[in-house]
């Protein structure tokens, strides 16, 4: 039996609350959906000394956000492998056209995510991710699973597509 690394633990609990959170927003028919969650742009969450996970925190407003340090894990397919590959800067904007964009710390380029991403709380615990040769301290960190390699500058809302889970 395999053992779960940390960010396998933590995209479980997500995918299993926004399954939830979906499903419940279900209702009024074929196609029409009615949403109890307030618009948001960003979710937060963490992980309590026991283990378990908080509910995931909402954020409407994404200001505090910016110029927070944040760890971008993205892991895909290569060659019959799993490859990981770890993008690490401030966050410099937050939209719903950008989605949640850092400026890379190795390169100074922007490199982005979908809006809307579970980001958990690291409170600037040093760490090394097994693709980085330096240690960081972020202070957020977030998994993204794509089907193949990253594009130079991440998500692209003009040909990415994101939304309820697929297996629901």
């Amino acid at each position: 039996m395999r053992t779960l690394n940390f960010y396998e633990k933590v995209v479980d609990v997500c995918k299993a609350r926004s399954r939830q959170r979906w499903l419940s927003s279900l209702s009024l028919g074929v196609g029409l959906r009615v949403h109890s969650d307030p618009y948001h742009l960003v979710k937060t969450m963490e992980q309590r000394a026991d283990g378990s996970w908080t509910d995931p925190v909402l954020h409407a407003d994404p200001d505090p956000l910016i110029g927070k340090q944040l760890v971008i894990a993205i892991r895909y397919p290569s060659e019959g492998d799993e490859t990981l590959v770890h993008f690490y800067g401030p966050i410099t904007r937050i939209s719903e056209q950008d989605g949640i964009v850092i400026t890379r710390s190795d390169t100074g380029g922007e490199f982005a995510i979908p809006p809307r991403a579970y980001l958990v709380d690291e409170h600037q615990r040093a760490t090394r991710p097994t693709s980085m040769t330096e240690i960081i301290r972020p202070d957020y960190s977030t998994l993204i699973t794509l089907s193949s390699a990253p594009r130079e500058h991440g998500y692209n809302p003009a040909i990415d597509q994101y939304g309820p889970p697929k297996d629901a």
